[in-house]
Formats: structure tokens, C-alpha cells, sequence
């Protein structure tokens, strides 16, 4: 009977004898959940009331948009060595070096070195532009969507730049198929409007087609499709970015069309291998 009774009370007597074991146990919970608290204690010192979020959020743009104005003062400045840059592909594909644009309305000038400007103010300005976004969305993310988020615009810009020059390089052979189709039969005639809308198009199209692989690797992430299931449905991928491909370029030429296509279907397989292989989803 004693025997037993040592027994039954050794549990709670054991406690009370060594506090240790139960120190150790709370000690081992409270380091695993050191981090997670760190992250949050990080986040509710950030807090700031709504009207402090307002001011901030205006100061962040008022210091984006003077960015945006200066750069297109910049841009306006050197509007000539700008459209000289522009016209290049024009000039190449026509074989004349000084050939100019047409202007039908009398505004038409203006209005082009407006949309000159600005474009260009948005290329220069885009980097403060995103830095004031960060700076205003940053304090409530947590370390890691900080990182994750830094990673994915610097992967984003960098596509979007890619995609930019691969249509730039394109516009010479997509310039000589439209403009010389229909032989000696036709002169053409291009105003300064039609063209650098095609050109800004174009620019834009391909930028934003070659962000194919984020928004893949996106979906994978988030558990809605897998690499497996991305690498099975090939064939309806394919008829995808052909239809992207044939949209996003302007001038329906089949250079431009197998000049993004080419590179989307790249891209698609980079990132099924990114999921498979780095995601290991």
C-alpha cells in the first residue's frame, strides 16, 4: 500500500521537487513562438490612427507626383534625342535616316511631345514612384511579406523591362511587313499620332505578357494549381499565350505574333520548373 501511494503521488511530487521540467517545457513553447511575436510586436509599433495614415499617405504622393513632374520636364527637354529613338525602328524599316512624321491637326505637336513627355516622366520617375509606395505599405508587412514583396517587384520590373526591348527589336521586321505588303503600290504616309500609339502599345503589350510566369508561380503558391498540373495542361497554355500573343500586338504581324509567343511558351516552362524544383509544389 505504501508502495502504491509513493507511486500514485510521484507525479505531483515530482513537479513540486523539480520546478525545472515544467520550466524547461513553457522555455521550449516560448522560443518557437519568439519569432511569430517578434513580427507582431513589430507591426503594433507601426500603428498609427487613421488621420496619421492620411497625412502619411499624402505626403507619399504629393513626393510621387513632383517626381512625375520633374522627370516630365526632363522629358520634355529632350524630346528630340527621345524621338529620335522612337523613329529608329521607322527609319530602318523605311531605309530613309531623316524621315519625319506627319501632322494633321494643329495641336497634333503639342499634344505628341505631351505623350512623349509623360511617358518619359514615368520611366524616370518610377523608381521614386515605387519607393513611395514601399515606404507608405511597408510598415505592416511582417519580415518575411517584406521580402517576399522587395522579390517580387525587382522580378516584375525586370520582365516588364525584358518585354520592352524584345518589342523594341521587334519593331523593325514588324515595321517592314506592315509598311511593305503591299509592294510600290502604296506610300506610306504615318502621322505622328497612329505611330507612337503603336509603339507605346506595343511597348506595353509585350511588358505586360512577359509577367506570365509570376502570375503562374502566383497560382502555385496559393495552392490553386499545381507544377504537375501546369506541365498536363500544356496544350490549353499554349492556345493561351497564342491568344495573348495575337492581342498584345498591335500590328497583327507575324513577327511580332511569334516574337512574344516564342518567349511566353520559355517563360511557362521556367516557371512550372521554378514551382516543381524551388516551390516543390
Amino acid at each position: 500500500m505504501a508502495e502504491k501511494a509513493g507511486d500514485s503521488g510521484s507525479g505531483p511530487l515530482r513537479s513540486r521537487i523539480d520546478p525545472t521540467l515544467e520550466t524547461d517545457s513553457h522555455m521550449t513553447s516560448s522560443v518557437s513562438e519568439l519569432d511569430g511575436y517578434e513580427d507582431i510586436a513589430s507591426l503594433e509599433a507601426t500603428r498609427m490612427p487613421l488621420v496619421e495614415h492620411l497625412k502619411e499617405l499624402r505626403i507619399r504622393l504629393i513626393r510621387a507626383l513632383v517626381a512625375f513632374v520633374v522627370a516630365s520636364l526632363i522629358g520634355w527637354v529632350f524630346f528630340i534625342p527621345i524621338m529620335d529613338v522612337l523613329l529608329a525602328p521607322l527609319r530602318t524599316a523605311l531605309g530613309d535616316p531623316e524621315r519625319p512624321l506627319i501632322a494633321i491637326g494643329i495641336f497634333d505637336p503639342v499634344g505628341m511631345r505631351l505623350k512623349i513627355s509623360a511617358f518619359a516622366g514615368l520611366i524616370l520617375a518610377s523608381p521614386v514612384i515605387f519607393w513611395q509606395i514601399w515606404r507608405f505599405v511597408a510598415p505592416g508587412l511582417t519580415r518575411k511579406e517584406r521580402k517576399t514583396t522587395i522579390t517580387i517587384v525587382s522580378v516584375s520590373s525586370l520582365l516588364f523591362a525584358f518585354g520592352v526591348a524584345v518589342a523594341y527589336l521587334t519593331a523593325v521586321p514588324a515595321l517592314v511587313f506592315l509598311l511593305k505588303i503591299a509592294g510600290n503600290t502604296v506610300e506610306p504616309f504615318i502621322t505622328a499620332d497612329r505611330y507612337i500609339s503603336f509603339m507605346l502599345a506595343m511597348s506595353f503589350g509585350f511588358g505586360a505578357a512577359f509577367e506570365f510566369p509570376l502570375v503562374l508561380i502566383a497560382l502555385v503558391a496559393l495552392g490553386a494549381v499545381s507544377s504537375r498540373q501546369l506541365l498536363g495542361a500544356w496544350r490549353v497554355v499554349v492556345v493561351a499565350i497564342s491568344v495573348v500573343a495575337a492581342v498584345a500586338t498591335p500590328g497583327q504581324d507575324p513577327f511580332s505574333f511569334f516574337a512574344l509567343f516564342a518567349p511566353m511558351c520559355v517563360l511557362y516552362l521556367l516557371a512550372v520548373a521554378f514551382a516543381r524544383f524551388i516551390l516543390k509544389k
